[in-house]
């Protein structure tokens, strides 16, 4: 074939020497069992992650969290737009400074007296008056009796009242419970609508004093029509609080409990000083129309609970009367449709709901690759899961946004733990697959394309063009006939591995060891398809062939210093199509590359037929490359034609070329 041709396939005797790079990967058989546990063990563990996590919600460990979520959602909802039909007098540290404590039954009276005469709706008296207190009880009979008043009853554990409402109005059943349901972190988020002494149902002061204005409607509390046990009041169905709802793992649910909407701050609803309205120095209109709570809001008098929404104190806590204040404007806002309670989901629902975050956070995680980009799903996800959360309960839907965000981010760091470390075994087996045969530069560019390389953790089976070369040490025999064999070896060895380092740095894969000599293959096991890079390929084969001879002048250089015979070699060069993958079974797959390129690399480094002297100026080291070769680095190395010849195995000849010592070794100028 004429110098500057391509190199084409060539046919030939297959069964001529070649074989399997001598390399070992155990790490990377038992390949089906592996692939099996590495795609199941991202799933087990994300089901055991979940199932710990519904696991530890039933148990409660997790409803501080969820209790923490909840009071931050609270904070963040935005406040009603209708005005407010409850009022507040107060009767502060002004008022008790000048009236005392008790209060005086007359103070009282004054106090119902300017609110019933304000035209005040209902007036909820939220301070215990079980018998008279100080001068003018007389008068606060008669404005009991006068004005729409709900007196306070505080019920008792044991199923008694601790503290009887005033006994006017127990006659008359115009009463309520002021008890309030506090959580195991102190804070109050539940609300109780009735309570019951076995006996007897009472409702609470804040329902009590609300009936009064709905029933002026003509709403009263009924049974649901689709649900009995549960309350309809106007508009809205008021679903008993279970113990497991909401943020809630395991709470007492006694009485017939919701949760406390504090939509309102105690800003927004109107405030009066006790003082100051019955000294004529407030406006007492704006009671007109309301229901008005009487309560104490001073400190001195220990009335403060904790709420979600912060406090109407220095110390951050909450009046009592501002909590009962609030409940009646949520049972108003409720019955006449414009509000709704919180819903809930059934546990079976949120236990759904973790596990469809899992499963999305496990299927994000699988299908990025990218450390940024897995970071930012990261943050998505968090930002997601909370503000859809957010959004969901703004629009009074509870979702369990602890474990719910915790299932998708913890699924999330299993998926990509999980691919983190198949990667480090894949790595790990493919760098002991061809750590030692080539370059890092070359393993890590193969760990790079990997995704475009490799089929199940092995090198896909391709066809392609490379450039195979042969090195063999002459004349071995004679040489072993004269050294003991322990000597001989370790002479062997080091020259061998002298000439593998030589043929790594120059970019080709050590295919194989072939007794006293290498094969080497430049373009494996990264496909090299352009034509450039096949060039290139045929000249880094011929540059590292004069990489050795230098390489092979220093050894003999070093070991006749140490008395040691001196080493000659041949080189055989060809480029060509060759079948690159692995071979063998699964449990001990080898790399390598096959093919009539191969036998005739071979043949060209033992090739006898030519002239002895013709090629003996080259007498340590003799350098053949086949026409194939010689076309494609003509322009970069001084060759000498050697003469034409028929390789064994092969039918018809091919023009050989003889490498010049001394030959520039670092190809064409750029």
């Amino acid at each position: 074939m004429p110098v500057g041709r391509r190199p084409e396939p060539q046919t030939g005797d297959m069964s001529a020497p070649r074989g399997p790079m001598s390399l070992s990967i155990d790490a990377i058989g038992r390949r089906r069992v592996s692939r099996w546990l590495a795609a199941a063990a991202p799933i087990v563990l994300v089901s055991a992650f979940i199932a710990a996590l519904v696991g530890a919600r039933e148990q409660g460990w997790l409803q501080s969290a969820e209790l923490f979520a909840y009071d931050v959602f609270l904070r963040l909802r935005s406040v009603p737009a209708s005005t407010p039909e409850v009022a507040i007098i107060e009767v502060g540290d002004p008022a008790l400074d000048e009236w005392g404590w008790p209060i005086p039954d007359g103070r009282l009276a004054r106090l119902i007296d300017i609110a019933n005469d304000a035209g005040a709706a209902a007036i909820a008296l939220d301070i215990y008056r079980d018998r008279p207190v100080g001068a003018g009880h007389e008068e606060f009979v008669a404005s009991l009796a006068r004005a729409p008043v709900i007196g306070a009853m505080k019920f008792s554990d044991d199923g008694g009242a601790a503290v009887d409402p005033p006994p006017q109005l127990r006659k008359s059943g115009r009463f309520g419970v002021v008890d309030v349901p506090v959580d195991d972190d102190g804070v109050v988020r539940r609300a109780l609508l009735y309570v019951d002494d076995g006996r007897t149902v009472f409702p609470s002061l804040a329902l009590r004093a609300t009936l009064d204005v709905l029933g002026a409607g003509g709403v009263r509390p009924t049974a649901d029509p689709d649900d009995p046990g549960r309350m309809r009041l106007g508009r809205a169905t008021l679903a008993r609080l279970a113990s497991d709802a909401g943020p809630y793992a395991s709470v007492d649910s006694g009485g017939y409990q919701i949760l406390l909407d504090v939509r309102r701050r105690d800003v927004d609803l109107p405030r009066l000083g006790a003082g100051a309205l019955a000294a004529g120095e407030a406006d007492a209109s704006i009671l007109a129309g309301k229901i008005v709570f009487i309560g104490i809001t001073s400190e001195l008098v220990k009335d403060l609970v904790v709420s979600p929404r912060g406090g109407d104190t220095a110390s951050g806590l909450l009046h009592g009367v501002v909590l009962h204040a609030w409940l009646s404007d949520q049972l108003l806002r409720l019955a006449r449709g414009e509000a709704r309670l919180l819903d809930v989901p059934r546990p079976d629902r949120e236990t759904a709901i973790i596990i469809a975050a899992g499963a999305a956070g496990l299927a994000i995680g699988m299908a990025i690759a990218s450390p940024l980009a897995l970071a930012l799903a990261g943050l998505v996800i968090a930002a997601g899961a909370i503000g859809g959360s957010l959004v969901m309960f703004e629009n009074d839907l509870w979702v369990p946004v602890v474990p719910g965000t915790a299932a998708a981010l913890g699924s999330l760091a299993i998926a990509v733990g999980g691919r983190a470390s198949a990667e480090r075994r894949h790595r790990q087996a493919l760098m002991q697959l061809f750590s030692q045969q080539v370059s890092p530069q070359i393993a890590d560019d193969l760990w790079r394309r990997r995704d475009l390389i490799l089929d199940r953790g092995l090198p896909r089976p391709l066809r392609l063009t490379a450039t195979v070369m042969f090195m063999d040490l002459a004349g071995s025999t004679n040489i072993a006939d004269r050294l003991e064999p322990d000597v001989y070896m370790a002479w062997v060895g080091r020259f061998l591995e002298q000439m593998a380092q030589t043929a790594i740095a120059g970019g080709g894969l050590v295919d194989k060891y072939t007794g006293d000599g290498l094969m080497v293959v430049f373009g494996v096991p990264i496909p090299r398809l352009e034509p450039r890079e096949i060039d290139e390929d045929a000249r880094a084969a011929v540059a590292c062939a004069l990489a050795m001879e230098h390489t092979l002048s220093a050894f003999n250089a070093e070991e006749s210093s140490a008395g040691e015979v001196k080493a000659r070699m041949r080189i055989g060069i060809h480029t060509g199509a060759v079948f690159a993958g692995c071979v063998g079974a699964r449990q001990r797959a080898q790399y390598t590359v096959m093919g009539a390129t191969v036998n005739a690399a071979a043949r060209l480094e033992g090739l006898k037929e030519l002239d002895d002297e013709e090629i003996a100026r080259n007498a340590d080291c003799r350098i053949l490359i086949s026409e194939s070769t010689a076309a494609l680095v003509r322009d970069a190395f001084t060759l000498r034609e050697a003469g034409s010849v028929v390789l064994r195995g092969f039918s018809q000849p091919i023009a050989v070329y003889l490498v010049e010592k001394g030959a520039s070794p670092s190809g064409p100028e750029e």
